[in-house]
């Protein structure tokens, strides 16, 4: 026996997130199939059943092409295991419950501490709407400002919500745990995506199981609904100006990691191909004009493998041959539907403002062993160009970086030397990182603002942030930020109250929207 010791690892040291896998793999050759024809489309009110076997549309075995029978009722709902030393903390966008703070035009969604209610604020007029009928949704996405798109508490009906009421824009006979909304409020997508570290683990030890590769795309004019079957498990879900992009993954026979991302246009709801590359499947962040996608997922590992004859033990550490540009930050124009380019790092990534550039994190360790470039610190960050994928790395100390882009095009990075935290941003003339001042927050929750700045909620404060330091901006608390623009939003979710900052008048005030 020759065994590949290719261990699967949670690699929590760098966050709470793992690997992925490919569609159409046979024998290790990618054929890449379309998914399921959308087949007849549904009309407004009489949704298809997606797992009636033999009916247009139904999932179908992506190897035999037969219908397959649907697994007992209620799968979705509890199908991954639990594990108690595992932190139940989300770790996607798609939020539950109490973590919802989402605002859409003048609008602030959020859910009541008390029992999970959708509330809609008015960040204009300080009106409160209480919406008693959805509580503990599955999914909030912003649609047009003014408007969020709600999957109700079944994970089977859609909502539009206004301050004005709610109403129903789309039902499925299946069970789906998470909803994307086109920023037009034209377009909406459901999916069964994995919300926590246990989801994770359960979507990667078993990439084709079928509660998990359901997806449902949902015109909002027409009411029409496009189920279908997807490679593998989804992982993400983006909808650009013209496409609806899934991201998922699996791991090859010989245990290495490919993402696919499959794309499907929104005027017809036509699946229009795939593309297959190596790369931990993970967030997909999207470029401002919606052409160009790049994929860097937390981490990245491999999974073990055994293989007939000789009997000899070999890791990843140690092969001659290692793949290329393993755990890159992967380009893919999303126009042509093709992988570009690699450049090292991990993510998620972000972009500038201006789409011009890309950036991630990097660990010493992988940078030797799979690209040959080395580091004098642990980590560090890399800022890519998106025309020509060339780029330059920075050291950021010896725990895992936070980096963002300020609306003006002004990189951050806060860590970590020696115990010792800091905020630091790119100095473009010198091509270093300077030290910013003021407290060294943490850029995990931020907005952007009008003004030119980054708006961070940190440790219950509200912190505004230029090139030139951080200040704090007294009278606004909060655990969670949204908004951005003239309007920055700072959310206390266990007390149930908003904190509005407006950059145009620089007055803040506060909406309670905890009360009954």
């Amino acid at each position: 026996m020759r065994r590949l010791l290719l261990p699967l690892s949670l690699s929590l040291a760098c966050t709470l997130e793992l690997p992925r896998s490919t569609p159409g793999l046979s024998n290790g050759t990618p054929t890449n199939p379309a998914p399921q024809e959308p087949g007849q489309r549904s009309e407004p009110g009489a949704p298809r059943d997606p797992d009636a076997p033999g009916q247009p549309g139904s999932p179908t075995d992506p190897v035999t092409g037969e219908p397959v029978e649907p697994e007992a009722p209620g799968g979705p709902p509890g199908w991954a295991p639990t594990d108690p030393e595992q932190p139940s903390d989300p770790v996607l966008p798609v939020a539950p419950a109490i973590d919802v703070v989402i605002t859409s035009g003048d609008v602030i969604a959020a859910l009541r501490p008390q029992d999970g209610c959708l509330t809609l604020a008015n960040a204009a007029t300080a009106e409160v709407h209480a919406f008693e009928a959805l509580c503990a949704p599955r999914g909030v996405a912003a649609g047009e400002p003014g408007a969020v798109l709600v999957l109700d508490a079944s994970g089977q009906r859609l909502f539009r919500v206004t301050e004005e009421g709610h109403t129903l824009v789309a039902e499925t006979p299946a069970v789906y745990t998470g909803s994307v909304a086109a920023a037009d409020g034209k377009t909406a997508a459901l999916a069964v995506v994995p919300t926590t570290p246990a989801e994770l683990v359960a979507a990667d030890l078993d990439p084709t199981a079928l509660p998990l590769r359901r997806l449902a795309i949902v015109d909002l004019v027409s009411a029409a609904v496009e189920t279908y079957l997807t490679a593998y498990a989804v992982r993400d879900v983006d909808i650009t100006q013209t496409r609806v992009v899934v991201t998922m993954g699996h791991h090859d026979a010989f245990g290495f990691p490919e993402a696919v991302l499959q794309v499907f246009d929104r005027a017809g709801l036509q699946y229009l191909g795939d593309v297959t590359f190596p790369n931990c499947a993970d967030d997909l962040q999207i470029h401002p004009d919606g052409r160009l996608a790049v994929l860097a997922p937390r981490t990245c590992a491999l999974h073990e493998v055994v293989i007939a004859e000789p009997e000899v033990v070999e890791t990843w550490d140690t092969w001659d041959d290692v793949p290329p540009q393993g755990d890159p930050i992967s380009f893919v124009d999303l126009e042509t539907v093709t992988h570009l380019a690699n450049v090292p790092g991990f993510g998620p990534a972000v972009f500038s403002p201006d789409g011009l550039e890309a950036a991630g994190f990097t660990v010493a360790e992988t940078l030797m062993v799979e690209w040959n470039l080395f580091a004098t610190e642990p980590f560090g960050v890399v800022v890519a160009r998106a025309d020509d994928y060339t780029f330059d790395l920075f050291d950021a100390g010896d725990v895992r970086p936070a980096f963002a882009f300020g609306p003006d095009g002004s990189f951050y990075v806060q860590g970590q030397r020696g115990g010792v935290p800091f905020v630091a941003v790119r100095d473009d003339a010198l091509g270093t990182l300077a030290p910013v001042n003021g407290a060294a927050i943490s850029l995990t929750r931020r907005a952007p603002g009008n003004d030119g700045a980054l708006y961070v909620a940190s440790e219950g404060q509200l912190h505004r942030m230029t090139a030139a330091g951080i200040t704090r901006v007294e009278g606004a608390s909060g655990d969670a930020i949204s908004g951005g623009g003239e309007r920055v939003v700072v959310t206390d979710r266990q007390a149930g109250r908003h904190t509005v900052l407006s950059l145009e008048t620089k007055t803040l005030f506060t909406i309670d929207y905890s009360a009954d």
